[in-house]
């Protein structure tokens, strides 16, 4: 009896680790690169996925960034210039690598209630509110710069397609 307890719990614990090391992302609406952000689920984890051409080079902490692949989003009175796979608040760590920075505007100018956010997988999330934005050539180029909540001062400048 004993011995068919300890093999009905190998084989479930074997069961258990074959679907943990065979599941992956389900797409569940397809990145459209420069202009549609996609959605994936990872297990319990929902991730927005960025793609195109957009570029961007963050200068923070006497270190230089540099992010390719991106895409910016403008939708009515906000622009978004996106990175990566970003994990969703209801997860409490990032399961990817990620950067969003928001800007309210709808058309070229200077704006200082954007914000900035970096996710590292495993780590807790860089955040920044107040950034000061400037927009150029109908909201695809600009510059940035700010401070993270719990960090060192940043600079940055990015491009679209």
């Amino acid at each position: 009896m004993k011995r068919v307890l300890v093999i009905l719990a190998v084989l479930v614990a074997a069961s258990l680790a074959l679907t943990a090391t065979t599941a992956s992302a389900t797409t569940i609406r397809k990145c459209i690169p420069d202009k549609e952000a996609g959605t994936e689920r990872n297990g319990s984890v929902t991730l927005i996925t960025y793609c195109g051409h957009a570029k961007l080079t963050l200068k923070s902490g006497g270190k230089t960034t540099h992010w390719k692949g991106g895409m910016c989003l403008k939708i009515v009175g906000v622009l978004r210039v996106g990175f990566g796979k970003f994990t969703t608040f209801a997860t409490p760590k990032p399961v990817s690598v990620s950067l969003i920075l928001t800007v309210p505007a709808g058309q070229d100018g200077t704006f200082n209630l954007a914000t900035l956010e970096i996710q590292h997988k495993g780590q807790k999330t860089l955040d920044a509110s107040h950034v000061h934005a400037v927009l150029k050539n109908h909201r695809s180029r600009g510059t940035f710069s700010g401070t993270f909540l719990s960090g060192p001062k940043f600079t940055g400048s990015f491009t679209c397609k």
